[in-house]
């Protein structure tokens, strides 16, 4: 269990920073940046730690996408449906971005599924989350074997 922990922590990581290259190196949609989302939670969590908003966000994303949701990934990969880690994590990734745009959007002032961000944040968010989930569960699956 140490080991797979270990690899899903690993691939959550890579599969987070895959993620934040291909979010700011969108030039297409600018506005649709996951981190700024944390950006408000994180200052109203942090204040007073000296730490500026940005950095904070983006270590909270980091924390969360790699850390927390690839130990997840790892610990809970056997009972999500699924007979391929890509498609387990594709599935692992709907599921988180699902969680997001109903519980952190509204916290993050964004309204309900982000629709005060703008019409397609939902969409963006999800897709967004299904992409990282793909890449965890394909990164995982590679570690798996070597």
């Amino acid at each position: 269990m140490y080991k797979d922990v270990t690899r899903g922590i690993l691939s959550g990581l890579l599969a987070t920073s895959l993620l934040s290259l291909l979010t700011l190196g969108s030039g297409l949609v600018p506005q649709f940046k996951l981190v700024t989302l944390l950006i408000g939670i994180t200052r109203a969590v942090l204040e007073g730690s000296g730490l500026p908003a940005p950095l904070a966000g983006w270590l909270w994303f980091f924390a969360i996408g790699g850390v927390w949701w690839g130990a997840w990934f790892a610990i809970i990969a056997p009972i999500i449906p699924g007979r391929s880690f890509g498609i387990k994590g594709t599935v692992f990734g709907l599921v988180i971005g699902l969680a997001v745009i109903w519980t952190i959007m509204p916290l993050a002032a964004g309204g309900a599924l982000g629709m005060q961000l703008s019409f397609w944040q939902p969409v963006v968010t999800i897709s967004e989350h299904l992409l990282y989930g793909l890449s965890l569960g394909l990164i995982y699956s590679w570690l798996s074997k070597h």
